[in-house]
């Protein structure tokens, strides 16, 4: 079957659009369009056509199964009134998952650069959203997605990526068993048990703590800034014992060496 090269155009709201090629339901009026399919143009012939297809309510596609004889509603595709413009929410069924070929990819809201981002913020949705796992948006909370915010200029060099969630943010890993290896809210990063910090061998190493002036803690103490010499000292008790030298060693290290220790490592300046 052949259609006319006549003017191919995209779906119009209350009159039949040039590039209409099939009508499955007349259901054109005032504010609704054809349930058809079509044909449009981003230039000039057919080398620059492609296919559409128009629909009052929403888009379904069904699969059905053979062992049961039933039929899903795999997709379903549906006008999202939230989102300003020709702006379309896909709803898969919670079974069917989006399977890419050998390096396919997937683009959100064009390419990158070309669009404002923004970090996550509460009360409404952030410009930078892109996906939304709960739409928890309200008063007091956020979504939980993730997006993608630009810090100190425009374009993809300067992007970021953010991950938002109401409560906190759980990473799991398992080989037979599942362990919640990290939790970060609020006011903790928590290891699971058995998960090691593993740094780097060569180069320029890790701190912990960037400056002298950065409080830092162990074992529920309270936090302070690097220790100098004009810290207080601690109480002096003596007692009964073999006097001191500096050649004695405590554990194979003498006491030049544990200070030199604490010194180099940052914990004492």
């Amino acid at each position: 079957m052949v259609f006319g090269t006549n003017t191919a155009n995209v779906p119009a709201v209350g009159t039949r659009s040039s590039g209409t090629k099939i009508v499955l339901a007349n259901a054109i009026s005032g504010t609704y369009p054809d349930t058809s399919i079509g044909y449009g143009q981003t230039s000039g012939g057919t080398n620059f056509g492609y296919i559409w297809h128009s629909a009052s309510q929403g888009h379904r596609f069904w699969a059905g199964n053979n062992s049961t004889g039933t039929f899903a509603n795999v997709v379903n595709i549906v006008n999202d009134s939230t989102v300003s413009g020709l702006s379309f929410v896909p709803t898969f069924s919670a079974t069917v998952p989006i399977i890419f070929a050998n390096n396919g990819w997937m683009s959100l809201s064009g390419a990158p650069g070309s669009f404002a981002g923004a970090l996550p913020a509460y009360t409404t949705r952030s410009a930078g959203t892109r996906i939304v796992t709960s739409p928890t948006i309200s008063a007091t909370t956020l979504d939980t997605g993730i997006g993608f915010a630009q810090v100190g200029g425009t374009g993809a060099n300067f992007s970021v990526q953010w991950y938002s969630a109401p409560r906190a943010h759980h990473f799991y890993a398992g080989v037979t068993t599942l362990v919640n290896s990290v939790i970060i809210d609020s006011t903790s990063l928590q290891l699971a048990t058995a998960v090691n910090v593993v740094l780097a061998s060569s180069g320029a190493g890790t701190k912990i703590g960037t400056g002298t002036n950065q409080l830092l803690a162990f074992w529920n103490k309270t936090p302070i800034v690097q220790p100098t010499t004009g810290i207080t000292g601690a109480a002096h008790v003596g007692g009964v014992g073999t006097p001191v030298t500096t050649t004695d060693t405590y554990g194979g290290y003498t006491l030049a060496q544990i200070a030199a220790a604490l010194i180099n490592t940052g914990i004492l300046a």
